[in-house]
């Protein structure tokens, strides 16, 4: 970074390391609560204030379409090569995904502080009875995404490695990843697509905001995958090679019977 010693940047980085990954974990927590708990005490309401009481249905959901933008914005234009480059070129390249991080996270968090849940006399679209067994759902595939995040290098993906990389002179940690690696992550960031569809389409309580919600992140997630063939060849062929590594440490027949089904 311009201006900055190499004595001086270890305390810096390291804070910068540090704030990120709580920032991302405070987000997280906040996520869950906004998406998971919503409506299973009875009510609708969010975290937002009570600026938009009595407005109509059309007008909070372009105020929440505002946020959605926002977040769209945020999280299109600063991954484009371009911002990444000029980051680069002003000394910012060792924090240039933590930046991203804490953008994202910012985003995220003036989503939920802000979001107006649509409230109508015919009460929610649907709701169901099996409110609990529905938020038992959500803690399922809120462990598959935290496990696929440890598993993908959670500390590549939100900045931290990069960071001990380069008080430790061993470059990016990008260029040690295999080339279909690369090529995958170019394609999508984004491992858990299907447990966060769940987690958006299977809500306890289903109000016309939250509806909204879900069909513009799916079809964001969506336009910005590009994911194809050759990176689902490679996708099976680490699987394969996981399942043969894992048969052969622990071979055990129980063991060969849950990772076949």
């Amino acid at each position: 970074m311009l201006g900055i010693t190499k004595r001086s940047a270890i305390p810096l980085y390291t804070c910068c390391a540090v704030f990120t990954f709580a920032y991302f974990v405070i987000t997280a927590v906040r996520l869950f609560a906004f998406l998971t708990l919503h409506g299973i005490d009875g009510t609708t309401s969010t975290e937002s204030t009570s600026a938009h009481k009595g407005a109509s249905g059309l007008k909070i959901l372009c105020y929440d379409a505002l946020l959605l933008l926002v977040f769209v914005l945020q999280h299109s234009l600063m991954a484009l090569p371009s911002f990444k480059n000029f980051l680069e070129r002003h000394g910012f390249a060792p924090v240039t995904r933590c930046v991203y991080v804490i953008s994202t996270c910012t985003a995220l968090q003036i989503l939920v502080s802000n979001w107006q849940a649509v409230t109508s006399e015919t009460g929610p679209l649907w709701t169901t009875g099996f409110k609990w067994l529905l938020v038992l759902v959500h803690c399922v595939e809120w462990i598959v995404i935290a496990t696929t995040v440890l598993i993908v290098d959670y500390a590549e993906l939100i900045g931290v490695k990069q960071i001990y990389y380069h008080l430790n002179g061993q470059g990016s940690p990008m260029a040690r990843k295999s080339t279909s690696l690369q090529r995958l992550y170019s394609h999508t960031r984004h491992p858990v697509f299907i447990a966060m569809m769940i987690i958006l389409w299977f809500q306890p309580v289903m109000t016309a905001d939250r509806l909204f919600l879900a069909v513009i992140w799916t079809l964001y997630v969506i336009m910005r995958s590009k994911v194809d063939n050759e990176d689902v060849r490679y996708l099976r062929e680490q699987a394969q090679r996981k399942e043969n590594f894992l048969l052969s440490r622990y071979n055990h027949t129980c063991f060969k019977f849950v990772v076949k089904t």
